[in-house]
């Protein structure tokens, strides 16, 4: 048997030093861009963590109104809501979000839903009990992480090395951040509670609405000359599609599609047709739901809210009401979003005459441009 010769040991060590700063090179770039990946998942994971805990906070906030509208008159039913696991507050929210969606978010609502929660109590204790359940053996189930004694040569390895940093930055993500990557950032499913809440009517689906909002355009702007004239066009048109905003499409095909003719009511019999008064409608809406305002409306029976108390507290200045502007005609249209719908020479050449509207086209109004296509004053129309 023959001995390696010096040479020979040498050559074969810095080979081996060699391919071992190779293999650690390589397994350093894959911790980096491992880095880079984990960091920017967690990016993305945040964005979806936040957006699902404002869907949450909604119907907690659901089930808590109940809660508290019920606490003096149904104070055993209130104490068994309070008892209940959180992800059943949450689905008994989601439950009944489209009610108070279409009867109006506030106590009244509750208390009614509370009343119709007594029947139904059972179902939600079963559903409770599900969850806790569940939860109860993930936790018996989850395996917990054991540390293994490294071997010497385990420690010389650039691989192992590797792997163990990259196992450091994997331990970084949250439990609650890890979830939201593997179901690819989707928006959480969360259930309902089935067959607790009342019925409410079928819900319009997407397509279905965006045609009955082309409809109801052109029903206001091109069918009801006789109704809507001038500046009224855009403001019916822009109240319509507000009404279906604030319902969210609870509402029934039949009442979306006869919008037109409630505002036609509206303005008919009950008020004045102007901003003021359709803020107020409006608000009516957010306060006692869209289907109750529409319902005393087809009735005949709708009258505006009076105006509350006033502030002392004077209201931000619209900047679309100015007179008098001193900005380039680029930097306005651009920062309050208007457009041009014509340009007009000024007699004698002294600069134009530009006639714009802005976004929801409610509001149109001349705009004085020197020569060099500054504003120097604007004049609602």
């Amino acid at each position: 048997m023959g001995f390696l010769s010096t040479g020979m040991i040498i050559g074969l060590e810095e080979g081996f030093r060699t391919k071992q700063e190779e293999i650690a090179d390589r397994q350093n770039q894959l911790t980096k861009d491992y880095r880079n990946e984990i960091k920017a998942s967690i990016i993305k994971a945040n964005d979806t963590i936040r957006t699902d805990k404002k869907k949450d906070d909604d119907a907690i906030r659901v089930s808590q109104g109940i809660i508290s509208a019920i606490s003096e008159d149904l104070p055993g039913l209130a104490n068994k809501l309070k008892g209940l696991d959180q992800d059943t507050l949450i689905e008994l929210g989601n439950s009944y979000l489209p009610n108070v969606r279409i009867q109006g978010d506030n106590i009244t609502t509750y208390k009614d839903l509370g009343n119709s929660l007594k029947n139904t109590i059972g179902a939600v204790q079963v559903r409770d009990k599900q969850i806790r359940e569940t939860k109860a053996k993930a936790a018996e189930d989850k395996t917990v992480e054991q540390q293994t004694e490294e071997s010497f040569l385990d420690m010389l390895s650039p691989t192992r090395q590797g792997q163990i940093e990259r196992d450091r930055i994997n331990r970084g993500i949250t439990e609650e951040q890890r979830e939201a990557i593997e179901r690819r950032y989707a928006p959480k499913e969360r259930r309902i509670i089935e067959g607790i809440a009342p019925q409410v009517k079928d819900r319009l689906n997407q397509g279905v609405e965006k045609s009955i909002r082309n409809e109801n355009d052109k029903v206001i702007s091109q069918d009801m000359p006789e109704t809507f004239k001038g500046k009224e066009v855009a403001v019916a048109i822009s109240f319509a599609n507000k009404i279906l905003n604030l319902a969210e499409r609870d509402i029934s095909q039949r009442d979306a599609i006869n919008i037109p003719l409630y505002i036609k009511e509206l303005k008919d019999k009950v008020i004045t047709f102007d901003r003021e008064n359709l803020n107020k409608v409006e608000a009516d809406m957010r306060e006692r739901g869209v289907q109750t305002v529409l319902d005393e409306i087809k009735e005949g029976e709708y009258e505006v809210p009076k105006s509350k108390v006033k502030s002392n507290i004077k209201p931000k200045k619209d900047d679309t009401d100015d007179t008098t502007v001193k900005v380039s005609l680029k930097e306005l249209l651009e920062k309050e979003g208007l457009t041009k719908v014509e340009t007009a020479r000024k007699e004698g050449g002294d600069g134009y005459i530009v006639t714009v509207t802005n976004k929801d086209k409610t509001k149109i109004f001349d705009l004085d441009v020197d020569k060099e296509f500054n504003v120097t004053k604007r004049v609602p129309k």
